[in-house]
């Protein structure tokens, strides 16, 4: 082989020989079966962490292109699988409310029953007041219902409740007064309700208890609150100490040697709590209780606006506390001239609340007004809102009168549960789509990122046999390097 020992750089020896041999016949072979299997192994590899994984993209190297689309699509699904919690949330707030409104249909279906049996003239006097405390009873537990139906501290049939509780002073001096005081809380209470206010009024008396004598706040509750003040007369004893009875109405604090705390009972969700005193009498100064920076102290820390309606030389007694607990004090006017002015300017500003804010859910992954469902829940079903607070069933014509007022509070409530029936039609609606929706958006993601295991688990075959015969070959060919060797050797 002439052209052997030409490329020898050495004087022949049959190891050089055989060196130059194994280069040209056996280095090109070499290197393309361990660059085939290099591939190979590579091949079985990404199948192998594709099976593993059940992923053909978990990692950017993979498919760079098709991960950035299937994380795009991944962060719609994730957030649309939250909008659907967001809708079964709002479809349980619906549900509270319709229950709700359930209620007080049936309150408002009793309190009809009891004005129709009211309106006949066959009751005795008794039977009428048996009668007239069921319905006080029956309007309490509408309002209770309205105020308490929330969902996460959202009022569903309650918005923008205020409890105002009114202290009156029943002394001798105070006739002319409690006329004006009548008089004028009609228009009161329609103040808050032209408002779109959910006023809760409690009555209280500061005199003497005269059913164990014992003077104290007498606590007259918030039912039938007109009719209730309309039975009330002077009791022709010195008032209480103001302040004791400021405290004591307010749950404040528990007058020592009194019959106990006879709070108006405020409601939780109230956005303000007003005590409304109303006296033409200075502090007692016979019954010393404590000053009137403490007492606005222990008023402010309970949340308790006081207003003070009383005379302007003893409007002193009451301006610390008032205006410590962010309230005023208003002239009552002589006889109570000036006592629907100051009621008036109490409401207006007790009304001064934020518009109603209507319970939305967001149904969709977007940010726009499209990807979201505002509720229809009425926002004012009390006793008050619904004109049914103060029936009177003392009377024929109370009862006439009752019957007229619960039909139309029916027919308000029959409206207002078509409305939220109307809110949970709209949502699972929006459920059904927004499911439809995910599962196909998750096909589509998975097409992208997901592995095909029968595909892959057919290449990850092939790769093996590919493999295992390319490690084969060489193996064969390491045999016929040394058999070569062997024979230049001779």
């Amino acid at each position: 082989m002439p052209w052997l020992k030409k490329r020898s750089l050495h004087p022949w020896s049959p190891r050089l020989e055989y060196e130059a041999v194994h280069a040209v016949i056996f280095g090109t072979l070499d290197t393309r079966l361990r660059h085939g299997l290099g591939q190979t192994l590579r091949s079985l590899d990404s199948g192998y962490r594709r099976v593993g994984t059940g992923l053909r993209v978990s990692r950017a190297a993979d498919d760079a292109a098709g991960l950035a689309v299937a994380e795009g699509l991944d962060a719609v699904v994730r957030s649309k699988r939250v909008a659907e919690r967001n809708i079964r949330d709002g479809l349980s707030a619906m549900d509270i409310a319709d229950t709700g409104l359930g209620a007080i249909t049936e309150s408002l279906h009793r309190l009809r029953e009891l004005s129709v049996q009211g309106a006949s003239e066959t009751l005795s006097d008794n039977a009428r007041q048996g009668l007239q405390l069921e319905a006080e009873s029956v309007m309490s537990q509408i309002t209770k219902v309205a105020i308490e139906a929330e969902w996460q501290g959202n009022p569903l049939l309650a918005q923008r409740v205020i409890d105002v509780g009114l202290l009156i002073d029943l002394s001798d001096s105070m006739v002319g007064e409690l006329s004006s005081v009548k008089a004028e809380i009609a228009a009161f209470k329609e103040t808050f309700r032209l408002a779109g206010i959910n006023a809760t009024l409690g009555l209280a008396v500061m005199g003497k208890d005269l059913t164990d004598g014992v003077t104290k706040v007498v606590d007259l509750g918030n039912a039938a609150f007109t009719r209730r003040l309309d039975e009330l007369n002077t009791i022709g004893v010195v008032p209480m100490d103001a302040y004791s009875a400021l405290l004591n109405s307010s749950g404040a604090q528990t007058v020592v040697g009194e019959d106990g705390n006879d709070a108006f009972g405020w409601h939780h969700s109230a956005e303000s709590k007003t005590l409304i005193v109303i006296t033409d009498a200075p502090r007692e100064t016979s019954y010393v209780f404590t000053s009137q920076s403490q007492v606005a102290t222990q008023l402010s820390a309970e949340e308790v606006e006081v207003h003070a309606i009383t005379t302007s030389a003893n409007a002193g007694h009451y301006a610390t506390i008032a205006s410590g607990t962010g309230g005023a004090t208003h002239n009552i006017g002589v006889n109570g001239s000036l006592i629907g002015t100051a009621l008036a300017t109490i409401a207006t500003s007790l009304s001064v609340l934020p518009a109603d804010d209507p319970l939305t859910v967001q149904v969709s992954h977007g940010s726009s007004d499209a990807h979201r469902i505002e509720l229809s829940t009425p926002a004012n079903v009390t006793a008050l809102a619904l004109k049914v607070d103060d029936v009177d069933l003392t009377s024929v014509s109370g009862s006439q009168d009752a019957i007229d007022a619960v039909d139309a509070a029916l027919q308000v409530v029959s409206s207002s549960r078509s409305k939220v029936g109307a809110s949970e039609n709209r949502l699972w609606s929006a459920l059904r789509s927004s499911e439809g929706q995910t599962e196909a958006l998750m096909a589509a993601e998975s097409r992208i990122r997901d592995a095909d295991l029968a595909d892959d688990t057919a290449r990850i075959a092939r790769d093996q046999i590919v493999a295992q015969a390319a490690m084969s070959v060489m193996l064969q060919l390491r045999q016929a390097d040394r058999e070569t060797m062997q024979a230049l050797l001779g």
